[in-house]
């Protein structure tokens, strides 16, 4: 009896699997993008430039020691990359 009572069981089971199965819906991966720093605009003019460390604040004398850094000077309508 018992037996009986699981092979049941287990029949029930099979079949209310097959029925959530049949709902159930197939989605396509994807791989998220890393993101990537746009290249500097051929439209933009540029001009290097380079300021001394006795033009700099203390604090930018002691960064400019480390690394060569760029950083933007803002002058009237005109973005200079200096570094």
């Amino acid at each position: 009896m018992e037996l009986e009572e699981l092979a049941t069981t287990a029949s029930e089971d099979e079949l209310a699997a097959r029925t959530v199965a049949a709902k159930t819906q197939s989605v396509r991966a994807f791989t998220r993008k890393r993101p990537v720093r746009k290249p500097w605009p051929d439209d933009i003019e540029r001009e290097r430039g380079y300021r001394g460390p006795e033009e700099l604040c203390l604090l930018r004398r002691i960064a400019f020691k480390c690394f060569a850094r760029r950083c933007f000077d803002l002058r009237p309508a005109n973005w200079t990359i200096f570094g």
